[in-house]
């Protein structure tokens, strides 16, 4: 394929990558993510119009038990439904990758019936993978997704194995550090900033590269038997932090980590928005008894800011929705997205 560079350059400035080929990628990746929204809506528009999923419609059509099945509305209902279900279906991949967010969407379409894909690999990149998503994913396809940890700046930096006790560290190839806030080494168990150093690019190397994520190291070792060490995890982007008041007068934060394992049953997808110093909005995409999920989110909520002395001084409000888009420009998914930023005092 052969793109101009002028569509190369507009490609690079839509997304914000430097580099063409992943440029291209991410607007392909968001296209279908897209399409797979606009088609599973279209799909969950019908649903709710008959209360039912199209395999159960379909039998009750062919049994007679539609009211009015011949009538011009339902045929026609019926014929786009097909179609659509048919579209999603149509592409059947044994490999699957993607972000965490689009491959969880994937999932919830799985599970709702609306989707019936049978990959035997999926592997998981760009966004941190949290253990709710991973659970989803498996629960939907019958396979552990892997977690993989790459950059524009350096492709395949960590990934974990069939094992899943960690992330592995391809340290072969980078010097892969964690330092804290005084750019001193952090000890395992704990998070620190992600700092790279390649060791394979010998026309523009890569020394004590600033990644802005957070990450931790694990001093365990896995069963596989593989010579790398091992991450706990990619918690994400160091910037995603909540700074609220506290009643000193001073400052607290509540990290993005808190909400990547916020866990409540029938709670599939979370976003936390800051538009307010002390105001936080959590958007929420609930499947089940939705009053009982918005009780559980409550009291868990309260749960959190009462173990930092927040409760009564940050508010929150709940905000069910059916859908939480990734970001247009970039194809993530944020988990938690600060209008506020940090305090100046800091």
């Amino acid at each position: 394929m052969i793109i101009s560079a002028n569509i190369s350059k507009t490609l690079m400035e839509i997304t914000g990558e430097p580099r063409a080929d992943i440029a291209i990628l991410e607007i392909i990746e968001d296209a279908v993510e897209h399409r797979i929204e606009k088609i599973s809506a279209e799909i969950k528009g019908l649903e709710e119009k008959y209360s039912m999923t199209f395999g159960e419609f379909k039998k009750r059509f062919e049994a007679g038990e539609i009211p009015e099945a011949f009538s011009y509305e339902v045929e026609t209902d019926y014929l786009e439904w097909e179609g659509l279900v048919s579209r999603l279906n149509k592409f059947r991949p044994d490999d699957l990758r993607g972000y965490a967010s689009g491959l969880m969407l994937l999932a919830s379409e799985q599970l709702a019936g609306r989707l019936d894909i049978h990959p035997t690999n999926i592997v998981s990149s760009a966004e941190p993978l949290d253990d709710k998503a991973r659970r989803v994913i498996e629960e939907a396809f019958g396979v552990t997704p892997y977690n993989f940890y790459a950059a524009s700046e350096s492709i395949g930096i960590v990934q974990d194995c069939s094992e899943h006790q960690g992330l592995h560290v391809f340290n072969d190839q980078h010097v892969l550090e964690l330092l804290n806030e005084k750019n001193e080494p952090v000890k395992p168990g704990y998070p620190g900033q992600v700092v790279l150093n390649n060791l394979y690019n010998r026309c523009q190397p890569l020394i004590r590269y600033r990644m802005n994520d957070v990450a931790i190291y694990s001093d365990e070792e896995c069963d596989c038997g593989l010579p790398f060490p091992l991450l706990k995890g990619i918690i994400g982007r160091q910037e995603e932090v909540i700074w609220v008041e506290n009643n000193s007068g001073g400052y607290e934060t509540i990290h993005s980590m808190v909400f990547i394992e916020f866990f409540v049953p029938g709670l599939r997808r979370l976003q936390v928005l800051q538009e307010e110093r002390n105001r936080i909005r959590l958007k929420l995409v609930t499947d089940g008894d939705k009053e009982a999920i918005l009780t559980a989110v409550t009291r868990r909520m309260e749960e959190i800011l009462s173990g930092k002395n927040l409760l009564g001084q940050v508010t929150f409000d709940l905000e069910p929705v059916n859908l939480i888009a990734p970001d247009r420009k970039t194809g993530k998914t944020k988990t938690v997205i600060s209008a506020v930023g940090p305090p100046k005092e800091s």
